[in-house]
């Protein structure tokens, strides 16, 4: 997903028209919409979409009658999602593309801000027509807008009811997987048992559609993986006691004796940590992980984590780490992690390498947990075939704010950690490093 953004501007950037500047004359339409960045918008589509689970291996699908519904399956306005977007050329729906591959049925089963079920007649009598059902679930900016805020983090509206209805209506053997389209997260524990598959596609531009029904269908083998963390309902919703309040801006979590702590006054509960880099109780509060991500057909064990060199000097990370921020991007390398994955599965597929360091104290001091320091994108890697992928740091991989906000490190043993995104702990391949 990472990289599928960066690559994606990178392609944009590199526009084969003439003009050395993006906007040279008035009409910057001139310079939009050339085929590469039409190929761009498929690429970065294809690449984001995150297989969440897969309970039975009903992936890629076989179709030749399918069952499409849900109030995001043919909502061609929610396709580029809240604002700050241009018009698209084009926008395709997943109902438009998913009738490539195979005889579609469409009911739009509900709508995503109501409680009306009028829907889920039609959309039964498709399912229990058809060989296979997919539902486009999720968000729209109805519920997740500016001075918009969730309650909790279920389906909106009586969209888990549409799950239920479909199933009741397919019968257990059909497959049924799910399509969220969204920019928020979404707890789907209380109809997981119902599905065989779950996909989470972002809003994904105007080629959305397109690289879901690839997905699906097989033309493509989904190596995405979350940029965001999926919490559990219980994480924040107002009806849950153990909600984390939403008074509190703060990202580290309350802990005995802790110095990070806030005023508990307005609060249900202490707070649990922010993001991966802090939630101190992951197993009780996180669905999918940051980073998290399946695949079909591929595979991938890690065999090891190496560094180039067993210490470096605290020193000299913090004199670069103290210099202005904007020499950050041009701050010199250190350190060079390499990364060894094996694809042990029957496919080829790309892969997304994310690379984590962890301080000698997580949670002390205000220290992460861990944080995300470098990332990179195997285009293919095919079956049994093992790669080794270098990932080149500079000093602020190591670097870390103190409570004023100054940068420094922390000397001791740190580790660097490495796993394919398939579980919430993952098979994990780490190695350490000392900073004196």
């Amino acid at each position: 997903m990472l990289r599928s953004l960066v690559g994606s501007e990178m392609c944009i950037r590199d526009s084969p028209h003439p003009h050395p500047h993006p906007h040279p004359h008035p009409h910057p339409q001139r310079d939009l919409n050339y085929t590469a960045h039409d190929q761009a918008a498929l690429r970065a589509a294809r690449e984001g979409i995150v297989l969440l689970s897969h309970q039975r291996s009903v992936l890629p699908l076989s179709a030749q009658t399918l069952a499409v519904s849900g109030p995001n399956a043919d909502n061609a306005a929610n396709m580029q999602g809240i604002d700050c977007h241009g018009v698209a050329p084009f926008l395709t729906t997943p109902r438009a593309a998913l009738s490539n591959y195979s005889a579609v049925t469409y009911t739009i089963g509900c709508l995503i801000g109501n409680n009306d079920t009028a829907g889920f007649a039609a959309a039964e009598y498709a399912a229990r027509s058809a060989e296979a059902t997919v539902l486009v679930l999720g968000l729209d900016p109805s519920v997740e807008y500016e001075m918009l805020d969730r309650t909790d983090l279920l389906l909106p509206g009586v969209q888990e009811g549409l799950v239920h209805a479909v199933r009741d209506a397919m019968g257990p053997e059909k497959p049924l997987v799910i399509a969220l389209m969204g920019g928020g997260v979404v707890d789907t524990s209380r109809i997981d048992s119902l599905v065989d598959a779950v996909l989470w596609v972002g809003y994904p531009g105007q080629a959305g559609g397109q690289a879901l029904a690839e997905v699906l269908f097989g033309d493509v083998i989904p190596s995405g993986r979350s940029p965001l963390t999926w919490y559990k309902n219980e994480y924040a919703s107002d009806s849950s006691p153990t909600a984390v309040s939403m008074l509190s801006m703060n990202m580290r979590p309350d802990l005995p004796n802790h110095q990070f702590r806030y005023d508990t006054k307005n609060s249900h509960t202490p707070n649990p940590g922010r993001t991966y880099r802090f939630v101190a109780d992951p197993a009780r509060f996180v669905k999918y992980p940051f980073g998290h991500g399946l695949s079909y057909g591929a595979h991938f064990r890690y065999e090891s984590v190496t560094v180039s060199v067993p210490s470096l000097s605290a020193a000299a990370v913090v004199m670069t780490v103290s210099k202005p921020a904007r020499d950050r991007y041009t701050a010199p390398v250190v350190l060079n992690v390499t990364v060894t994955i094996t694809n042990v599965g029957n496919l080829g597929a790309g892969h997304a390498v994310l690379l984590y360091a962890a301080p000698p104290s997580p949670l002390e001091r205000g220290n992460p947990i861990r944080s995300l320091v470098a990332f990179e994108r195997i285009p293919l890697l095919a079956a049994g075939e093992t790669a080794k992928v270098r990932l080149s740091l500079t000093a602020w991989g190591l670097a870390l704010a103190d409570s004023e906000g100054v940068w420094g490190t922390e000397p001791g043993s740190w580790t660097f950690s490495a796993n394919p995104g398939d579980s919430l702990e993952g098979q994990t391949v780490a190695a350490k490093l000392i900073v004196a």
